[in-house]
């Protein structure tokens, strides 16, 4: 018969190995799963940790030119707005989207302004042939400054045009 009022017995030194070997496996768990994730925020996100590298509010766009001296200012080519009908089965979309250039030099200022019909020409004849699917996404939007910087860049030899900003881009 078993005595009640008798102490328990509490596992000798083996159970007391086996809950230590837990606690220490536990705490490395956590350990590595807190320095994953700080690798990984450092990795996919570097401007959210102090000193883990450019912020993403300083670093230069995808695609975007770098700059060799951040003190001058860019040089830039207003263009003149465009509106133009999409295509479209019902003839009822137009674009209106007004633009600015970004030159490389001061010199090819005046060779666009010199060549500016047959810019205009271009992008014109390029915007007319989109659709509505063309530039709905912010992709088809790059891809179409990456069109347009193209073209204008095929009829200029004092330099290149570096970029296309858009000012305003309505589809309606």
């Amino acid at each position: 018969m078993k005595n009640i009022n008798a102490e328990p017995k509490w596992p000798g030194p083996k159970g007391r190995t086996g809950a230590i070997k837990l606690i220490i496996i536990i705490a490395l768990v956590l350990v590595l799963i807190v320095v994953g994730g700080a690798v990984a925020l450092k990795l996919l996100a570097p401007g959210l940790i102090p000193g883990s590298g450019t912020p993403k509010s300083q670093a230069a766009p995808e695609g975007a030119p770098s700059k060799t001296d951040p003190t001058t200012p860019p040089i830039l080519q207003p263009l003149k707005p465009f509106i133009v009908n999409l295509v479209d089965p019902m003839g009822k979309r137009y674009l209106k989207i007004t633009m600015t250039m970004e030159l490389d030099t001061e010199a090819l200022k005046t060779e666009v302004e010199a060549k500016m019909p047959q810019i205009q020409d271009a992008i014109l004849i390029l915007l007319s042939s989109l659709t509505f699917d063309d530039i709905r996404t912010v992709e088809g939007k790059m891809r179409l400054r990456g069109q347009i910087i193209s073209r204008c860049n095929t009829f200029l030899t004092t330099g290149k045009v570096k970029n296309i900003y858009f000012s305003e881009f309505v589809v309606q």
